[in-house]
Order: C-alpha cells, then sequence, then structure tokens
C-alpha cells in the first residue's frame, strides 16, 4: 500500500513540476485582477454618482414642472396688470396734454414760441416756473368786477382796498394825509 502512496505523490509531484507558473507571471495576474477589481469599483461608484444626480435632475424637474402652473397664473395676473397701467397711463397722459395744453393757452402770444411745446411735463413746468418769476401774469378774474355800480368804490370799497394792498404805516400816513385842510 506504500507502494500506492508513493506512487501517488511521486505522480503529483510531477504533475506540480510540469505544472508550475513563474511568480512574476502569478504577480501580473493578480496586479490585473486588481486593477480590474478597482476600475470596477469607480465604475460603480460613477454609475451611483450618476444615478444620483439623474435622481435629483428628476426631482427638480418634478418640483418645476408642479410649479408651472402657478408661475403661468402669475404671469398672466402680470400681464393683465401691466394692460390695466399701460391703460392708466395712457389716460393720464391725456389728461397731462389737455393741463398742458390749457396752461399754454395762458401764455402771451409773444411768449408761445418760448414755451417748451413737446413734453406736457416740460411744458407745465416751464408754465409755471414763468409764472412765479412775474413773466407770464396770471388772468384777473373778471367775475369779482362790479357790473352797474360805483367802479371806484365807496368808503367800503376803498376800506377794502386799503386794508388788502397797503401796510399800516402806509394806512397811517393815508389817514393824517388825507384829514389835513391845508
Amino acid at each position: 500500500m506504500d507502494d500506492i502512496i508513493t506512487d501517488v505523490t511521486e505522480s503529483d509531484q510531477d504533475e506540480a513540476n510540469e505544472i508550475q507558473i513563474p511568480q512574476h507571471r502569478v504577480d501580473e495576474v493578480v496586479e490585473k485582477t486588481k486593477a480590474v477589481e478597482i476600475e470596477l469599483a469607480e465604475l460603480k461608484a460613477n454609475q451611483e454618482t450618476e444615478q444620483a444626480e439623474r435622481l435629483a435632475q428628476e426631482v427638480e424637474y418634478s418640483k418645476m414642472v408642479s410649479e408651472l402652473p402657478d408661475l403661468q397664473q402669475e404671469s398672466e395676473e402680470l400681464t393683465l396688470e401691466s394692460q390695466r397701467l399701460t391703460k392708466r397711463v395712457a389716460e393720464l397722459e391725456g389728461v397731462l396734454n389737455s393741463v398742458a395744453t390749457t396752461l399754454l393757452e395762458r401764455v402771451p402770444d409773444e411768449l408761445r414760441d418760448l414755451a417748451q411745446v413737446g413734453d406736457p411735463a416740460e411744458t407745465i413746468r416751464w408754465i409755471s416756473k414763468a409764472e412765479s418769476m412775474g413773466v407770464i401774469t396770471k388772468p384777473v378774474d373778471t367775475s369779482k368786477i362790479p357790473v352797474g355800480k360805483r367802479t371806484n368804490g365807496g368808503k367800503s370799497f376803498i376800506r377794502e382796498i386799503t386794508n388788502n394792498l397797503v401796510g399800516t404805516v402806509e394806512q397811517i400816513s393815508m389817514a393824517y394825509g388825507s384829514n389835513s385842510k391845508y
């Protein structure tokens, strides 16, 4: 029986001698295997990262899609508000033009060429400034002039003019001056 075991052992050694692989070749295969495993791990990590990014983009897209009706409604409201304000601006420009035209009619003909016609706001500013400087006088209200009555007034008319137009010192000097009999 020992012969059989010896034969088997010898045959195993012969086979082992025949199949022996050099160590550097084994090291190369192990290094390649490790490199392939590392590359596989990197690919899996990249794939997981890409999948996570894709899921994040899908979630973001879903949020945007869910916000879309609100944004459309807000856009429609802003469009209506813009149209309303545009109409209001047109109305106010018409009013401003009519005010400027009315004020421009009060300007004497010889000064009308100097008025800045074009922009109604500038025209109104120019007329207001000219009136404040005294270049353009405001029209006299003729409804307060008495018709058919004494225009030189009586004592009440003189008293009214005196109180409104003349200062206190001048009133006193007028009073003393009118009573002199010299």
